[in-house]
């Protein structure tokens, strides 16, 4: 009787054994799963923490200047739009887009804390990646209209700042005199075709930027505001004309040649015409003979940071 009691008595202990080992087996594999949720891979996470948030301020300029703090009145709308900000799967290392993180935030919490972070791009791991959110809201064009430069500052603080943010997709840059106040423009040649060249100028308070095709297709006639940009592709050709005013850049002419191996055709526009006219048109839209290549003198970063510093 004793001999079946003990064998009965270490038949349960064997069995409550395997089942504690199955349990302690199990659990490692399931933390795994979870922490593979967390990896530095996925970048689909918000971007803004919008929890106990005390105050919000935005600033235009790369930063730069004078912020524009959120009321009370519309800090819940932008905390929503704050809060519909995901990191796209998209990177921009080499190349972000012209204009990226024009605009900053800076959310100060409850316990202290102070982030600031730009709006079209984030840093992960080293790597930029650009940002996706839902459309800005009515708000948000008031409170950015709010921000300004020191009264300190001045279009050499506004290029400086626009040059640090942009110097990773240029090579060379040149200070050039398009219309006839005393500030010059800023020229910008990209660090590949995809790039391009740019044209800046500064307009109330702020860097307004015109991209332009192809690296060395711009010209300009010194103080007359005028810019032509010539882009040629595969038999493709694209002319553009800018007139630099008050408010900044406008296309005022626009012409294109697609040359396909039977036939090539001619655009005014969208309208079609011949040879001769499109020359005429194009001949008419710019006086080429006065005309100056933008990259006529372009330096490099360093050179052009200094030659902005002594600036008179």
């Amino acid at each position: 009787m004793i001999r079946k009691f003990t064998v009965c008595f270490l038949c349960v202990a064997m069995l409550f054994s395997f089942a504690a080992c199955t349990t302690e087996v199990a659990s490692p594999a399931e933390t795994t799963a979870a922490d593979e949720t967390h990896q530095p891979s996925d970048v689909s996470h918000p971007v803004f923490k919008t929890e106990n948030v005390v105050r919000i301020t935005f600033y235009a300029y790369y930063g730069a200047g004078k912020g524009s703090d959120v009321s009370a009145k519309d800090m819940p709308e932008i905390l929503r739009w704050l809060d519909s900000f995901t990191v796209s799967p998209e990177t921009a290392d080499q190349y972000p887009p012209p204009g990226t993180n024009t605009y900053h935030v800076e959310i100060e919490y409850a316990d202290g804390q102070i982030v600031q972070e730009g709006l079209d791009m984030i840093t992960i791991d080293g790597k930029g990646y650009l940002l996706e959110k839902d459309p800005t809201p009515d708000c948000f064009e008031e409170i950015i209209s709010k921000t300004s430069l020191s009264p300190f500052s001045s279009w050499k603080t506004a290029y400086s700042d626009y040059l640090e943010a942009k110097k990773e997709a240029y090579l060379s840059y040149a200070l050039v005199y398009m219309d006839n106040d005393d500030v010059p423009e800023l020229y910008l040649s990209g660090n590949c075709e995809a790039v391009g060249d740019s044209i800046c100028t500064f307009r109330n308070g702020t860097v307004v930027e015109q991209p332009l095709n192809r690296i060395g297709g711009g010209w300009y006639i010194k103080k007359s505001g005028e810019i032509f940009n010539r882009n040629g592709h595969m038999g493709h050709i694209s002319i553009h004309v800018y007139e630099l005013t008050d408010k900044g850049f406008t296309l005022t002419f626009n012409a294109e040649s697609i040359d396909n191996d039977l036939t090539c055709t001619y655009f005014i526009g969208e309208e079609a015409v011949g040879k001769s006219a499109f020359d005429a048109a194009v001949e008419a839209a710019f006086d080429s003979e006065q005309a100056k290549p933008l990259h006529e003198g372009a330096v490099d970063y360093d050179e052009i940071q200094a030659q902005i510093t002594a600036f008179p």
